[in-house]
């Protein structure tokens, strides 16, 4: 039972990361277009806190978890250590072509940082592959609660 408590509990995390991915890749979209995003400013800001937030944690456990060599990361529950696995693996393998598995995920965080509107584009880039990311990683949770699916 655990397990699909944790699985529910990623899912749901996921999923409040990918919509927050969504909301500011469509406000940078349009901002990039010059066209007026409709979207409440608090809405944004918020998206961005989470992102970051989410971001400065996953960062430190890459980061921990490279250190390590490969080993288990204490205080980390398995779900979120899974994904840690899953982005090391997919950075290793050069799967993708951001900056943010070319190097780390706190070089997605001097972005967001940085209020510069060169930045959008990379930042575009980087939150499409980890959204990307999550997304395959929720199908996992997803086929950890409902094996049949």
């Amino acid at each position: 039972m655990e397990a699909k408590w944790l699985s529910v509990q990623s899912f749901f995390r996921n999923q409040s990361l990918i919509s927050a991915i969504n909301a500011l890749c469509i406000h940078w979209k349009l901002q990039m277009e010059g066209i007026e995003d409709e979207e409440d400013e608090e809405d944004v800001k918020e998206a961005r806190i989470l992102i970051r937030d989410f971001l400065v944690e996953f960062d430190r456990q890459v980061a921990n978890y490279e250190r390590s060599m490969f080993q288990i990361l204490p205080g980390v529950d398995p779900r979120q250590f899974a994904l840690v696995k899953r982005f090391v693996s997919a950075k290793r393998r050069k799967d993708f072509s951001s900056v943010t598995f070319k190097d780390k995920p706190g070089k997605v965080i001097e972005l967001l940082d940085n209020e510069n509107p060169n930045n959008l584009e990379p930042l575009v880039s980087a939150l499409t592959e980890l959204r990307i990311l999550l997304e395959e990683h929720n199908q996992a949770d997803v086929q950890n609660l409902v094996p049949e699916i």
